[in-house]
């Protein structure tokens, strides 16, 4: 549609630029807000409760996903530490 080759005409296609530009654009357009009127945006009772709902979310680590999948991948993997590997710093 673009004149463009067979390849991008393709990836143009599949539809993932627009996801990932809505992605950009929908989580920036928050963050400017908050930057631009900080008090406003906070005084919001409901930002105020997402943003100590979320707060207490981190703390707890509950959505660190990512140590739960990389425990997973060490037993599947049968990885082990660092100085089975490479030895001590002596």
């Amino acid at each position: 549609i673009f004149g463009v080759s067979d390849g991008f005409q393709k990836l143009f296609d599949t539809g993932l630029l627009g996801a990932i530009i809505t992605t950009i654009v929908a989580s920036i357009s928050w963050q400017l807000v908050a930057s631009a009127f900080p008090i406003a945006f906070l005084s919001n009772p409901f930002t105020y409760i997402f943003l100590r709902i979320c707060l207490v979310l981190e703390a707890i680590g509950i959505c660190s996903g990512a140590w739960v999948l990389a425990a997973i991948h060490k037993k599947v993997a049968g990885f082990q530490r660092d100085e089975v590997y490479i030895g001590t710093a002596e």
